[in-house]
């Protein structure tokens, strides 16, 4: 298309996700996350590593780089310890990443790495 220019091909911007879990708290948990914005798609990539658990419980929620337009239902993996499928969803006008196990239990230990990418809608 003549005069069309899409940002697919440019270069996603880094971020630092805030991460808490459900309840209790993390004694050394990082994240690193990357995003690309094409309008009112959102595409995202993060990933948590939890060194050391603590009394962390319940799920671990993470920010995302764009508040979402509503309710979304993702996929992504344990990397560290398991290998185990994980499920997170947010809800409509947040930028709350909410991390379980496939099972709706806890996903995180000590030494796990939760990984999570895919796209959603912008508010």
């Amino acid at each position: 298309m003549s005069g069309f220019s899409s940002p697919i091909g440019s270069a996603w911007t880094a971020y630092t996700p805030t991460v808490t879990p459900g309840s209790g708290a993390f004694t050394s948990v990082s994240a690193t996350g990357r995003y690309l914005q094409c309008g009112k798609t959102v595409f995202f990539s993060v990933a948590v590593t939890i060194t050391t658990n603590g009394t962390a419980a319940g799920y671990v929620s993470v920010s995302l780089p764009v508040i979402t337009k509503s309710a979304f239902i993702f996929f992504g993996r344990e990397d560290g310890v398991t290998g185990n499928a994980l499920q997170a969803k947010t809800i409509a006008v947040s930028t709350a990443l909410n991390i379980f196990s496939l099972t709706n239990t806890y996903p995180g230990g000590d030494g796990y790495v939760l990984i999570f990418s895919g796209s959603y809608e912008a508010n």
